[in-house]
Formats: C-alpha cells, sequence, structure tokens
C-alpha cells in the first residue's frame, strides 16, 4: 500500500521529517574589470586572491613581463666598447712607401 504524501509524512510521503531550506549563501562580490586595472593592480589583485585570473590576464602580466623594455639600452659584455670609444682605426705603415715633402 503506498502512503499519501500529508503534513506529517513530508512532501516524500516516506515518513522522512520535513527539512527546513539551507540558508542562502551572502550576495557574490561584484566582479572585478580587470581590463580597467594596471599590471601591477593585476598582479596585486591575482596575488591577494581578489580576482581569479583567467588566461587572457596571465597573457598580459607574462607579455609585459618578458618584453624587452624600449627604453632600456642592451647590456655590454664585460671588455667589450663601444663605437666611441674604439675610434678611428689606423692602417699600419708600409715602411718605404712615406713620400717625401718637396722644397720649394
Amino acid at each position: 500500500m503506498v502512503r499519501s504524501a500529508t503534513a506529517a509524512t513530508g512532501k516524500r510521503g516516506n515518513g522522512a521529517a520535513h527539512v527546513a531550506p539551507a540558508k542562502r549563501p551572502p550576495p557574490k562580490k561584484p566582479a572585478i574589470d580587470t581590463s580597467a586595472l594596471s599590471l601591477e593592480q593585476l598582479a596585486q589583485a591575482v596575488l591577494a586572491g581578489e580576482v581569479k585570473p583567467r588566461v587572457a590576464d596571465l597573457r598580459r602580466l607574462a607579455t609585459a613581463i618578458l618584453e624587452p623594455k624600449a627604453d632600456e639600452k642592451p647590456k655590454k659584455a664585460k671588455g667589450e666598447k663601444t663605437k666611441k670609444e674604439k675610434g678611428k682605426h689606423k692602417l699600419p705603415k708600409i715602411p718605404g712607401q712615406k713620400k717625401k715633402k718637396a722644397k720649394a
């Protein structure tokens, strides 16, 4: 025999006690627009856990780190001279090729 659903048996009709609905979680914070953040702000927000990074955000940070800065000059190797320091290179003199000045 099947029991019908009553207030005493609950909606399921199997005699289980009525369960109160669970409390709703607090409303979520509004999403942060990561495209409006600077690179430093984005990095700080990701490290603090305020923002869950997307692939585009990670790509932005990676390119900023790996791109060489336009205003920085490349470092010269130890002992390497620049063009200004080298000066003009003189050819070696060949003996006997020296012209004598004409007497006036």
